[in-house]
């Protein structure tokens, strides 16, 4: 920890830490406080969160309103795309991830659920990537999955539509234009 003070910072109230969204992932996750710097990394913050359950009972407060929030702005939205959705659905999801991470020693039993993966692998153990991946048919269909690389990407689509040959695809980001990348129909590995 740092040696100054920081019980009159203005930004954290003294706590040290802020919950905040990270724009590259597009999660909340809990950082350090620069304003007072009490601690000198957003590793080191999580550990003193980690270790107060007073403390980790306030960040997870932070992240239910803050999701409480996004889900009102959501439902507010009278016809949000597709894209929309699952934006704010993947924010959730992995925000979710980031607080149950701050607390190890507890359990929610979704660590052992066939549907909940963790650990983003596939079977050889590669880190798998959401791709998203237009099929020109008559009309352009487009599959979400879970792989590898592009190519693996490229082969399970061409598994579920092997008569298309005109198949284009792309990691997938939050940043997407959703008027080029509706999402018609979502397939899961």
């Amino acid at each position: 920890m740092s040696e100054q003070n920081p019980h009159d910072c203005f930004e954290c109230t003294g706590r040290g830490w802020l919950v905040m969204l990270n724009t590259d992932t597009r999660a909340l996750e809990l950082q350090r406080c620069d304003a007072c710097s009490r601690f000198d990394s957003d590793a080191d913050a999580q550990k003193y969160v980690a270790s107060d359950d007073s403390a980790v009972a306030a960040v997870l407060s932070e992240f239910c309103n803050a999701i409480l929030a996004e889900s009102e702005r959501m439902l507010a939205n009278k016809k949000p795309s597709c894209v929309a959705l699952i934006r704010a659905l993947t924010m959730i999801r992995d925000s979710l991830r980031n607080a149950m991470a701050l607390h190890p020693n507890h359990s929610t039993g979704l660590e052992s659920s066939p549907r909940f993966d963790q650990t983003g692998l596939d079977a050889t153990g590669s880190v798998k990537r959401p791709y998203l991946v237009g099929v020109r048919e008559v009309h352009v269909r487009h599959y979400k999955v879970e792989a590898a690389n592009p190519e693996d990407a490229k082969s399970l689509v061409n598994q579920r539509a092997p008569e298309v040959e005109d198949v284009e695809f792309e990691e997938y980001s939050h940043e997407l234009d959703p008027d080029t990348w509706s999402v018609e129909e979502t397939k899961h590995e």
